[in-house]
């Protein structure tokens, strides 16, 4: 089975014309069913499969690029009978495109805000308590320093 009969198949289900959409549609009907067409099952020879596949695949881009010149001259057209149309939809992406970098900015200075407290608290002395209320938790030994300020150190969380 070659990619025209799949191809063929797949335009009865589509009936394909002169219009590039439908002949789009058929050909990736026909790249589908291709790939999973049940004659492949007893085939031995993966290069006619091989082959198959490629001469839908070649077509289905063939004919995307069809499509895309269509839709690229009639931007042209667009473009040159209404100017202001273009612009004012190149006006409304800009917008939408310096929104999109407000709000990244706006991340970026609160996690830059962020890193900044964390600095700060950093670059804080610590205070130590004066006096140990209590005896001392399970685990925990406690000991003076020079200036008999208790020194804490649980050692389960050493590593």
């Amino acid at each position: 089975m070659d990619c025209q009969s799949t191809s063929q198949n797949a335009e009865q289900t589509i009936p394909a014309g002169n219009n590039l959409v439908d002949d789009f549609e058929a050909a990736f009907q026909a790249c589908y069913s291709s790939l999973v067409n049940q004659d492949h099952v007893n085939l031995i020879d993966k290069t006619e499969i091989q082959n198959t596949v490629d001469q839908c695949l070649t077509r289905f881009l063939d004919v995307g690029h069809q499509l895309e010149t269509f839709f690229l001259q009639k931007r042209l057209v667009l473009a040159v009978e209404l100017p202001e149309h273009v612009a004012t939809e190149g006006n409304g992406e800009l917008r939408i495109e310096l929104e999109r970098k407000n709000l990244q900015i706006q991340r970026h200075q609160t996690t830059v805000q962020r890193w900044l407290t964390m600095l700060e608290d950093l670059n804080q002395p610590t205070q130590l308590p004066r006096k140990l209320s209590g005896p001392p938790l399970p685990g925990q030994r406690v000991a003076l320093d020079s200036t008999g300020r208790p020194i804490v150190d649980f050692p389960s969380m050493r590593r």
